[in-house]
């Protein structure tokens, strides 16, 4: 079991992630999340992008599942350009164990792939990982602002947008 199938039940619930017609998992390894969100708002489509191999078992993950309509997994870099357009990127589990200044590139990376209307979410397991005001400092330093924390038990879900 992965920290991603521990925590994707409590963050399906945590926001209306239906409200979002499309999301990028950044990192999103295996497709579990994306998966977990796509089964529970029919009209959310979404993308996993992560390294070639993580991004090829999302894919047949996600094709098993029978979502390969609404959904896909692309291949790449995270510290790289991240693909552009998505209404929400998700960053679950990712940043926890990255230092400050590859926290900061990330955000940013995510900052300006999502534009001027959509919404950067970190999703992170609470009891571990770093203190979310630090973060939220870096994600001030990334060019994004609090716009809400979601709780979701041990799982707290930071909504970030541009101001």
């Amino acid at each position: 079991m992965t920290a991603r199938d521990d925590i994707a039940p409590r963050v399906v619930t945590a926001y209306d992630w239906g409200s979002l017609g499309d999301v990028l998992d950044v990192g999103g390894g295996d497709g579990t999340l994306l998966i977990a969100l796509l089964n529970e708002y029919p009209s959310l489509r979404g993308r996993v992008f992560d390294q070639p191999d993580l991004a090829e078992a999302a894919r047949k993950r996600i094709e098993a599942a029978g979502l390969a309509d609404r959904a896909g997994a692309v291949a790449g870099d995270l510290s790289a350009d991240l693909p552009p357009g998505a209404e929400g990127y998700l960053l679950a589990e990712v940043l926890h164990d990255r230092d400050d200044d590859d926290t900061r590139d990330l955000l940013t990376r995510c900052a300006e792939a999502v534009g001027e209307d959509g919404a950067v979410f970190v999703i992170e397991t609470v009891t571990r990982g770093r203190d979310l005001t630090a973060l939220t400092a870096l994600a001030e330093g990334a060019g994004l602002m609090v716009a809400d924390v979601h709780d979701a038990g041990e799982v707290a879900v930071l909504e970030l947008t541009r101001p």
